[in-house]
């Protein structure tokens, strides 16, 4: 039995007393297709070997053929003149065909919103609509918009997608035309459709566009000039100044170095690649000039000033009779991590247990990419990422006099200073710093993460411990601690806040029935106990929020009072405890 992108029901039976004649009996078996594709009966040919048990094999449609409510239906007629054996009969049934894909269809308008000057002219309601198989890729249609004689684009043309699923549809753009001044003047968009598993109606595209007009050229004049601005790592890099102007315009290009070092101007540009003078360039008949501009590698921040001299329009001086633009090239950056605490219950180390606590990179303002070079129309032709993957680990000991470290919270990112300062990216999440070892001598803090960005200056992340866990003198970890365990226990606690753990300690025994009680929920670890008091002498509990931040409260362990061993702990106002001491 040979089935393609289909299934047939498993079997079927129908029970029969030995001895006797079948007489008119049928079996009836469902052929199903696959997700996406459909059946006719006419797609399914029969070649069962003949056998005295069976009279006919008859296949039909259950609804009309090659539609998505369709399966083909397989009856077996069995002959009635046949006498049933003592034993069961297994008859084989041999379908052999395949299930076609299925065919779907979009549907759907398009507006044009444009001004005057550009073709085509505004319209709305343009019907589009096309049919294909499921997963069929292909283009519904092209729209090309251009702006008139004289006039151009003062922004890019839009095109809106208003539809039921946004990821069927892609957009792209065919090569945009320019003018000689530099200006867009058409852009052709390509309306690309994958079809899903359904027929839609209803979309909507959307087209805008507005020109303006071109102003005329001035003869010998420079009217536009750009250069990328975008701050640069310490490396060399290859930049582009791009001018347009009427043929015949001159100017000069000079390149200082912290406003008053005059790196390039006066000749020929030194370095790897020997470009033509900046001095005394004339526009030639195309209407524009890109000029290679070599920035060296450096070892320092430095800021590099160009200065745009000759025919120049009013329109693009900025500076009195030139153009000014600034770039800042940045040394390498290193982020360095360390840790600290506020008291002293435990040493902080100074070097790592495992991997390194220095990580340097390239100081990149746009965050992962670096820009190798520039189209004519200044768009980026090459970028690639500057991730930095971090990892390393702490071994954080116990001080003099103290028994073992404890952790009493789950570590935070938010632990952390300094991720995201002076243009730093650093991406720590809170599961990615991982505490080993608990409740020992020595707890080892593991952290892992990426760098996304590197900033504007050295950096100096430090994770303060203090904020998860701290040495001890118990013999061991109070109140069960530890992270992520599974428990639901039940612990007292006086009504008093006190204003600290001192005072907690010393307070007054707790009295039967007068308590309120704190339950650590299954599942999660001290840090979001919550709290509860006694409204009924213990048996049901409201809500209970301590009023102040930062006030001790004083614990007992196990259900109202049945045990002995007292413990304190800071509370914050988000009813967290924050600190956790034994008595």
């Amino acid at each position: 039995m040979a089935l393609t992108n289909c299934t047939i029901t498993a079997s079927a039976s129908v029970a029969k007393t030995a001895g006797q004649l079948l007489g008119t009996t049928s079996m009836l078996l469902t052929i199903t297709p696959n997700t996406g594709y459909v059946v006719s009966a006419s797609n399914f040919t029969n070649n069962t070997a003949a056998t005295i048990e069976i009279q006919s094999i008859v296949l039909s449609d259950s609804d009309r053929g090659g539609t998505n409510e369709n399966t083909v239906l397989v009856t077996v007629n069995l002959n009635p003149s046949y006498t049933m054996t003592a034993a069961d009969l297994a008859l084989v049934i041999d379908i052999d065909g395949a299930a076609t894909l299925k065919t779907f269809s979009v549907a759907g308008t398009y507006d044009v919103n444009v001004g005057s000057n550009i073709t085509p002219t505004a319209s709305v309601n343009t019907a589009y609509s096309n049919s294909a198989n499921l997963g069929t890729q292909e283009t519904l249609f092209t729209k090309t918009l251009t702006a008139g004689s004289l006039y151009h684009f003062a922004n890019t043309p839009t095109c809106t997608l208003n539809v039921s699923d946004t990821s069927s549809y892609s957009i792209s753009t065919g090569t945009l035309v320019y003018n000689s001044s530099g200006d867009l003047t058409a852009i052709t968009f390509t309306i690309n459709y994958t079809y899903p598993n359904n027929n839609v109606t209803g979309d909507k595209i959307i087209f805008n566009a507005s020109a303006v007009l071109t102003p005329a050229t001035v003869p010998n004049t420079i009217y536009k000039a750009a250069v990328d601005t975008t701050d640069l790592a310490a490396n060399t890099h290859l930049i582009y100044y791009y001018i347009w102007g009427a043929s015949g315009a001159t100017f000069d290009i000079n390149v200082y170095h912290t406003l008053n070092t005059l790196l390039y101007g006066t000749g020929d540009f030194t370095g790897a690649t020997k470009v033509k003078s900046l001095t005394s360039q004339v526009i030639d008949s195309t209407g524009t000039a890109k000029i290679p501009i070599l920035i060296p590698k450096q070892t320092a921040d430095k800021t590099y000033v160009l200065t745009l001299t000759g025919d120049l329009s009013n329109a693009i001086k900025t500076n009195f009779n030139s153009r000014i633009d600034t770039i800042n090239q940045y040394a390498d950056r290193t982020a360095t991590f360390s840790v600290t605490q506020t008291g002293s219950t435990m040493t902080m180390p100074t070097t790592a247990a495992s991997g390194s606590l220095v990580y340097r990179g390239k100081y990149n303002y746009s965050g992962v990419r670096v820009i190798t070079d520039r189209t004519d129309d200044g768009s980026d032709i090459s970028i690639r990422p500057r991730n930095a993957k971090i990892d390393f680990s702490f071994a954080i000991a116990k001080s003099a006099g103290k028994s073992l470290i404890f952790v009493y919270k789950r570590p935070l990112a938010s632990d952390f200073t300094k991720l995201s300062s002076d243009g730093w990216v650093i991406n720590i999440a809170n599961e990615d710093i991982i505490i080993t070892n608990d409740a020992t001598s020595t707890v080892t803090v593991t952290v892992t993460g990426y760098i996304q960005q590197y900033g504007t200056a050295n950096n100096t992340p430090v994770l303060d411990v203090d904020n998860f866990m701290l040495g001890s003198s118990v013999g061991s970890a109070p109140l069960e601690s530890g992270i992520g365990s599974e428990r639901e226990t039940e612990y007292s606690i006086s009504k008093a806040g006190y204003k600290n753990s001192e005072a907690a300690c010393a307070s007054a025994a707790f009295t039967s029935g007068i308590v309120d009680t704190v339950y650590a929920t299954t599942a999660t670890e001290l840090a979001v106990w919550k709290f509860w008091a006694t409204s009924d002498g213990g048996t049901s509990y409201d809500e209970y929020a301590p009023a102040t931040d930062g006030l001790w409260y004083k614990f007992k362990k196990g259900a109202h009072g049945s045990s002995n061993d007292y413990f304190v702990a800071k509370v914050t106002d988000e009813q967290q405890i924050e600190k956790i001491t034994k008595c």
